[in-house]
């Protein structure tokens, strides 16, 4: 996460970020905004609702449309071009732990929901679910259709696996 992050900050991004990646960008001084202060709305259930806001899931789903945008801008909503998302290790609190509270926990609502976003967005916002690929998008970010395609089709992979584990 240092890695990708203090990329994205030398490219001029601004990070927006929740819970314990928050904590860990603090840590090692990477400027950020907390998602709970960019939508004014605090974490609620414990955690359990953090990035389900309509400031989070315009900004992913608005189109280049000269209506969305202008709504955007209206609704003084951010756009999202980029989403880095890492999932709650639900396999591997379930090869750990037999307590199904702490298993259920592990369950990813926010995370998974992103992505679903992101994907059907990807033509506007890249998304990236895998940390191998934080070197790739280093290297050369995905400015192509096909290639923006590529992060989504491994995305949308990624969520069905997911889910699948769930089951």
């Amino acid at each position: 996460l240092d890695s990708i992050a203090k990329y994205l900050i030398k490219k001029k991004y601004t990070i927006y970020s929740t819970g314990g990646s928050s904590n860990y960008l603090k840590k090692i001084n990477v400027p950020h905004i907390q998602i709970s202060k960019y939508t004014k709305q605090k974490e609620i259930l414990t955690g359990r609702v953090k990035t389900l806001h309509p400031k989070i899931f315009g900004g992913i789903l608005a189109s280049n449309s000269k209506k969305h945008q202008k709504e955007l801008r209206k609704e003084k909503i951010t756009n999202f071009d980029l989403l880095i998302i890492n999932l709650y290790p639900f396999k591997e609190t379930v090869k750990k732990s037999k307590k199904t509270d702490e298993i259920i926990e592990m369950i990813d609502i926010g995370g998974h929901s992103l992505i679903r976003a992101a994907v059907k967005s990807y033509r506007k916002t890249t998304i990236i679910v895998d940390p191998l690929d934080y070197p790739k998008l280093r290297d050369k970010f995905p400015n192509s259709e096909t290639a923006k395609k590529k992060y989504a089709i491994k995305a949308i992979k990624h969520v069905i696996n997911y889910d699948i584990a769930i089951s």
